[in-house]
C-alpha cells in the first residue's frame, strides 16, 4: 500500500504539470465521484465524521451558517481556520462530503488526539451524551429548528437528515 500511497500523491497532486490519466473525461468523473481505491470512504463514515465534527466541535452553525474547522488551510487564519460551508443544512453536508479529503483528517485526528490526551471515557462520555436523540436534536445539533418546525413539510429533507444522524450516534461503539 505504501507504493499506492506514493503514486496517489503524485497522481493528485494540483502543481502536477504531467497527467498521468488515459481518459480525461473519466479522470474528472472520478474526481466528481471522489472515487477512491482506498476503502472507507463510504457514505455512512461521512455521516458519522460529519456527526463526530458536530458532536466535538469542529462543525458548527454560527448565525445560520454552517462551519466547518480546517486548521491547515492558512488562509483562513483571520477567520479562526473556520471554512463556510452552507446556510442550508443538507448543503453543509454535501459541501462536506465533497471536501471530505479536507475535513475527514481534520476530524479523525482530532479523536485520536482526544482519546489519547483525555482517555476512551471522555470520547465516550461526550458520545453517551449525543446519543439522547431529543437533547441532540435541541442542543447538540444545532439546527436551530424546533421538532414543531421539522415536522412542516418544508423542512423534511433537514429532518430526514438529523433523523440518520441520530441513528449514526446510537451505531457507533459506546
Amino acid at each position: 500500500i505504501d507504493s499506492i500511497d506514493e503514486c496517489k500523491d503524485e497522481y493528485e497532486n494540483p502543481q502536477q504539470t504531467i497527467c498521468f490519466h488515459f481518459d480525461n473525461t473519466i479522470m474528472e468523473q472520478m474526481k466528481a465521484n471522489r472515487y477512491s481505491i482506498f476503502p472507507g470512504n463510504t457514505e455512512a463514515s461521512e455521516l458519522e465524521l460529519w456527526v463526530q465534527g458536530i458532536i466535538f466541535g469542529l462543525i458548527k452553525n454560527e448565525n445560520g451558517i454552517y462551519k466547518a474547522k480546517d486548521p491547515n488551510n492558512d488562509d483562513l487564519i483571520f477567520e479562526d481556520y473556520w471554512c463556510e460551508l452552507a446556510s442550508d443544512r443538507d448543503d453543509a453536508y454535501r459541501i462536506f462530503c465533497e471536501k471530505i479529503d479536507i475535513f475527514g483528517p481534520v476530524i479523525s485526528e482530532f479523536i485520536e488526539k482526544l482519546r489519547a490526551d483525555e482517555g476512551e471515557h471522555s470520547y465516550k462520555a461526550k458520545l453517551k451524551e449525543a446519543n439522547d436523540p431529543k437533547k441532540y436534536l435541541e442542543i447538540i445539533s444545532q439546527s436551530g429548528l424546533s421538532m414543531a418546525q421539522l415536522n412542516d413539510k418544508a423542512n423534511k429533507s433537514t429532518k430526514d437528515r438529523l433523523v440518520e444522524e441520530a441513528k449514526c450516534i446510537k451505531g457507533m461503539n459506546l
